[in-house]
C-alpha cells in the first residue's frame, strides 16, 4: 500500500528531508565524536513533530523549524534554518 500524507507536520519533515543537509560546527562535532550520527538525525526528521507554535515561518528568507523527537529514549530536539535548497541543521538538545 502507498501512504500519503498530507498533514503539515508531515509535509513539512519531507520538504527538509529532501533537501542537502548541513550541519553547524556545533552538530559537526558531535558527529566526528561519534555521540551522534546521521541516521539517527534522519530518523528524527521522518517521525520527529514540528513545534510549530515556537517555528519561524513567517520570515522572507530560511524557515526556521523546532522539531522535537526521541534520540536514545531521550527526548531532543532540533533547530533547522529550511531554505530552498539546503536544511542547515542548526542546534540539538535534550529536552528534561
Amino acid at each position: 500500500t502507498c501512504e500519503f500524507n498530507y498533514l503539515p507536520n508531515a509535509r513539512t519533515l519531507k520538504n527538509i528531508r529532501m533537501k542537502e543537509r548541513h550541519f553547524s560546527p556545533e552538530l559537526r562535532q558531535l558527529i566526528d565524536n561519534k555521540e551522534i550520527d546521521t541516521a539517527e538525525i534522519s530518523n528524527i526528521l521522518t517521525y520527529g513533530d514540528v513545534d510549530f507554535s515556537r517555528s519561524k515561518v513567517k520570515i522572507d528568507s530560511c524557515k526556521l523549524y523546532i522539531i522535537e523527537g526521541m534520540l536514545r529514549n531521550k527526548k531532543i530536539e532540533l533547530t533547522i534554518l529550511n531554505c530552498d535548497s539546503t536544511a542547515q541543521i542548526q542546534i540539538i538538545k535534550m529536552i528534561d
